[in-house]
């Protein structure tokens, strides 16, 4: 632990004081100010004018030590505040300087000990004492992982300059892809660690719902606001699927790991009616992606194992069913949507690309392989947005925590974009995302339909998985931006 005298400190502030006082830790960011004092619990923040501070306030205690901070914006307003305890943690806050407000936005590991520390454009760069000069991404939909700064030099001029201009956005360099905000986001699920997977969407008339699959218990229903209104235990439920049925009801499907089995529950949101119904025994050893659609000839469910197997299924009104044909893959298969316009069918094989098979004659063709500028292994969950004549795929492309979206016909990859958080409410973005759903029905809140993503990192504060919710007018307005729409 180093203590700087007031009189060092603000020297290094640009200031110039004769007052005496231990400071433990300062970060500067023009015009703030934030530092402790001896070994207190609090932060100060105060505002540069000139050669003194003004406006200095106390910000609400936290629950470590403070040995190190280092801060810089992220947009206008907020910033990007790390706080290393000394003891072998950061923690990552945002740091709202009007309103004295701090939110913590994840925590992770370092060693004990950690010297100076700045911030880049896009990492937080810092002096280890036993690994030399490390960084870490800045952007908290990443994984947290250490790894040596550019070189010795280039990491200390960065420790000498911290950034001055807001942080446009938190894509790493080379990555450039547009961004979308998280409007809202569901509660998170009741079990830590990989836990949320799939969700679907149930518009009704005056009411919409939310189903999401907890991979480790059951079945969630969700209102538009997140919460959660029901919860089916019925085991491993990993992916599920809604179809709309006659009087403002919805059959659900979903893959059951525990029983192997697809079970099926009945919804009907504006009657806020949700039932468990049936659960249908197949071959397969361990049921994984799965999506339902209803063709010309009666329902079918498609369903896929680790084996890297698919089945298509027929299901009758007293839910039994039986195999129509299935198809094997060379690996593992799990997003899964169908286009019965078309009568195809579009699956994701997560280290190779999205298929798209003929369900007339059962042929595959690749449509989108793993690329540099595209998909990004693990290839997992694909939805179609339909807009009148126009039908748009959304695919997750959980290796580099982004979303592409597809022209159907004629095939065209139109856009590859993030979500990030929205400062402005709180809501974190999403990222090492499994299954999506998205919908076109307008709803008062959502007038040009939703996206519902998984979040399989959910920050500020870290908690148990959850879903997010995307307005897709976003969406829209990205693809305007690029010029696919």
């Amino acid at each position: 632990m180093q203590l700087y005298p007031v009189v060092q400190a603000d020297q290094r502030a640009g200031l110039s004081t004769t007052k005496v006082a231990d400071i433990e830790s300062i970060a500067v960011s023009a015009p703030w100010v934030v530092w402790s004092e001896d070994d207190e619990a609090e932060l100060r923040l105060g505002q540069l004018q000139g050669d003194h501070f003004s406006d200095v306030a106390t910000l609400p205690p936290l629950s470590h030590d403070l040995d190190v901070l280092c801060m810089a914006p992220v947009v206008d307003g907020t910033y990007d505040l790390f706080v290393s305890d000394g003891d072998g943690f950061f923690y990552h806050y945002w740091l709202d300087p009007h309103q004295r407000t701090t939110r913590l936005v994840r925590t992770f590991a370092v060693n004990p000990d950690i010297g100076p520390c700045t911030l880049s454009a896009n990492s937080l760069v810092f002096n280890d004492p036993y690994l030399g000069v490390l960084a870490v991404e800045r952007n908290p939909e990443t994984v947290a992982v250490l790894h040596p700064a550019k070189s010795y030099e280039a990491a200390l001029l960065e420790l000498l300059t911290p950034v001055s201009q807001p942080v446009q956005t938190l894509a790493a360099p080379g990555q450039p892809w547009p961004s979308v905000h998280a409007a809202r986001e569901t509660q998170p699920v009741a079990d830590t660690g990989d836990a949320a997977d799939d969700p679907a969407i149930l518009p009704g008339a005056n009411t919409t719902w939310i189903a999401g699959t907890n991979k480790q218990r059951g079945l969630a229903i969700y209102d538009l606001d997140g919460q959660q209104l029901y919860f089916a235990e019925r085991g491993r439920l990993n992916n599920v699927d809604a179809l709309a049925l006659p009087g403002g009801e919805y059959l659900l499907a979903a893959s059951n790991r525990s029983d192997h089995s697809i079970d099926f529950f009945r919804a009907a949101p504006d009657r806020n009616h949700f039932a468990f119904v049936a659960s249908l025994p197949i071959t397969l050893d361990d049921p994984y992606g799965l999506c339902m659609a209803r063709l010309h000839n009666g329902l079918r469910v498609w369903v896929s194992d680790s084996d890297h197997q698919v089945q298509e299924w027929r299901i009758s009104s007293d839910y039994q069913g039986h195999i129509m044909r299935d198809w094997q893959f060379d690996g593992q298969v799990e997003g899964c949507v169908a286009d019965t316009a078309k009568q195809q069918l579009y699956l994701g094989e997560e280290d190779r690309g999205i298929w798209r098979i003929d369900l007339a004659d059962g042929s595959q063709t690749l449509m989108a392989a793993i690329s540099a500028t595209g998909l990004q292994a693990d290839v997992e969950g694909l939805a179609i947005y339909h807009n009148g004549g126009d039908s748009l795929l959304v695919a997750s492309s959980q290796g580099d925590d982004s979303y592409l979206v597809y022209r159907l016909s004629p095939w065209q990859q139109l856009a590859k974009f993030q979500i990030t958080a929205d400062l402005a409410s709180g809501v974190d973005g999403a990222s090492e995302t499994d299954g999506l759903a998205v919908s076109s029905v307008a709803t008062t809140s959502f007038p040009a339909g939703l996206l519902v993503v998984q979040d399989g990192r959910n920050r500020a504060p870290a908690q148990a998985q959850n879903f997010k919710l995307v307005d897709w007018r976003e969406v829209t307005a990205l693809l305007t931006q690029t010029g696919a729409d």
